[in-house]
């Protein structure tokens, strides 16, 4: 299974509050678990600068992880 690394950015309108930030990642992992089933959550973290999160995630389809892609760019 290959290993991937995403680099996301959170809309300015994803959340009001930070304490919400986490409602909106629990969404967001359950979504990603629904519909694309072969990706494989390693681990997230919260950054400060360019980009706001980082994944790490594993899948043997690179379909899944642009799916995933997909979704969190949707927010």
């Amino acid at each position: 299974m290959a290993t991937y690394t995403m680099l996301s950015r959170l809309s300015p309108e994803a959340f009001r509050d930070p304490k919400d930030f986490k409602k909106l990642a629990d969404d967001v992992s359950a979504r990603i678990k629904k519909e694309c089933p072969e990706v494989k959550w390693l681990h997230s973290f919260a950054t400060l600068g360019r980009f706001d999160v980082v994944d790490i995630v594993e899948s043997p389809d690179v379909g899944q992880i642009e799916k995933a892609a997909m979704i969190i760019q949707g927010l």
